[in-house]
């Protein structure tokens, strides 16, 4: 699953729901701009993947880009390995 994915899973898990619009203010970037790491059009820094990780209760290193490609990189390997 690959970053964006990962983030609009959470929104759209979490309870009570949430709105692009409420994430986007309570960890303060405009609205626009969390739409575009949520549809993939933009990535986000490490910086972000930390709060948003804060916000949603994910655990650490669940949104962070180079981790996230290492784990899909080493699962891919796995399964080719079996």
């Amino acid at each position: 699953m690959l970053q964006a994915e990962r983030l609009r899973a959470l929104r759209e898990a979490a309870q009570p729901k949430l709105t692009q619009a409420k994430v986007a203010a309570d960890i303060e970037v405009e609205r626009t701009t969390y739409v575009s790491w949520e549809t993939g059009k933009r990535g986000f820094g490490d910086g972000y993947a930390v709060r948003l990780e804060d916000y949603f209760g994910a655990p650490r290193g669940y949104l962070h880009k180079q981790r996230l490609e290492a784990r899909i990189m080493a699962e891919r390997v796995a399964r080719l390995e079996q």
